[in-house]
């Protein structure tokens, strides 16, 4: 096994972790919000101090944040150098826009899974808030592909940015902001133009 296969095996490997930690923290707080109607005082303040509730957000989702961030780095590793020579050399700009497009869907995804657990802070149900991390990955995913010079990437790109336009929008975010997300899209199209012929 070489060391691309490697990579791309760390890379789902810490990401699974990761889920597995989030998935365990959301299990607590799911079972402490079912039952936080029939607690005394003193067992709210017990569990909070159990779980803890009063730390930063960051803190408390530690584990998960940790193995994440790892996972998105070495994938990110693995598809901008792991694989083969891109098909497609981009051009600085092309690069920059893309590499703000990876950024911006991780941030994304994790802003989705942080606040998932508080969907009244959205005005939104959990699954809405989830979704919205689902199409942050998808669109990390698309991005790379786009780095290796694949036009699916770029249709994947503007199918998962533009979803998640409307789902910002619909969650209440101002539109002048999900424009300012989406012209991410556009800004990348207009400069691809020049050599989409030479893409895969």
């Amino acid at each position: 096994m070489n060391w691309r296969k490697i990579m791309l095996w760390i890379a789902v490997l810490l990401l699974l972790a990761s889920f597995v930690a989030y998935g365990l923290r959301a299990a607590q707080m799911a079972v402490l919000a079912r039952d936080w109607s029939s607690y005394s005082d003193a067992m709210k303040r017990q569990a909070i101090e159990l779980l803890g509730l009063d730390r930063p957000l960051a803190v408390q989702q530690g584990t998960f944040l940790v193995l994440f961030v790892a996972a998105v780095l070495v994938g990110a590793a693995y598809g901008m150098y792991g694989l083969s020579r891109p098909v497609v050399q981009h051009s600085l700009p092309v690069k920059t826009i893309l590499v703000l497009s990876l950024i911006t869907n991780v941030v994304t995804t994790l802003r989705a899974l942080l606040l998932a657990p508080t969907p009244v802070f959205w005005l939104a149900p959990w699954w809405f808030i989830i979704g919205l991390a689902v199409l942050g990955l998808a669109g990390f995913v698309f991005s790379l592909a786009i780095w290796q010079g694949r036009k699916w990437g770029m249709y994947g790109l503007v199918c998962s940015m533009g979803l998640a336009a409307l789902f910002d929008f619909l969650g209440g975010m101002p539109w002048l902001n999900v424009l300012f997300t989406f012209s991410l899209v556009i800004v990348l199209w207009l400069f691809l133009r020049p050599v989409w012929w030479q893409m895969e």
